[in-house]
């Protein structure tokens, strides 16, 4: 369906059309969830380098597709990859978004996912330096936020903070009140 969409926009718009590059991000991500990860790297990159030229670097759906092909990139254990296209995208993210966005978060965690397998765990604390102020006793966290936080316990017990790795664990394992 998402091949037959961005088809029709691309038959209707042309490759430079704004719905022709969000449908075709979208296509990307369906690719990437559905695990046919050489065709969804193609259509990112793809996609990606005319979203900048069209839509510039700072464009939601620019940015969407950059942090979604970083996290397929990471997935595949290929973290240098992912963190350049983070280490540009998540700023700007975070710029247009604010911080407290998911998208922020997920981009952010993404990258110091990436940090962890470079062997740079100081780092991706850094990235996740609020992680623990999701500990709200009222509410359970969100899936998001526990991806996030478990992310961030590898860090730390990377980087040997005990301390840090037992308040994340403590975390993890609470029961909303």
């Amino acid at each position: 369906l998402y091949r037959e969409v961005r088809d029709a926009f691309l038959a209707r718009g042309g490759a430079d059309d704004a719905r022709t590059i969000l449908a075709s991000a979208n296509l990307a991500q369906c690719l990437a969830l559905a695990g046919e990860s050489a065709e969804a790297e193609r259509e990112f990159k793809a996609i990606g380098e005319i979203a900048i030229r069209v839509l510039g670097p700072s464009s939601r759906i620019t940015l969407a597709n950059d942090s979604n092909y970083a996290a397929l990139l990471a997935e595949q254990s290929r973290f240098a990859e992912s963190a350049v296209i983070l280490e540009r995208a998540a700023p700007l993210i975070e710029r247009e978004l604010g911080r407290a966005h998911p998208q922020c978060l997920a981009a952010r965690s993404s990258l110091a996912r990436a940090r962890v397998g470079l062997g740079q765990p100081a780092r991706a604390l850094e990235v996740l330096s609020e992680v623990e102020s999701f500990d709200a006793p009222s509410r359970p966290i969100t899936r998001l936020e526990r991806r996030s936080i478990e992310i961030a316990l590898q860090a730390a017990e990377a980087a040997g903070d005990a301390a840090k790795a037992g308040r994340l664990r403590a975390i993890l394992t609470r029961k909303p009140s």
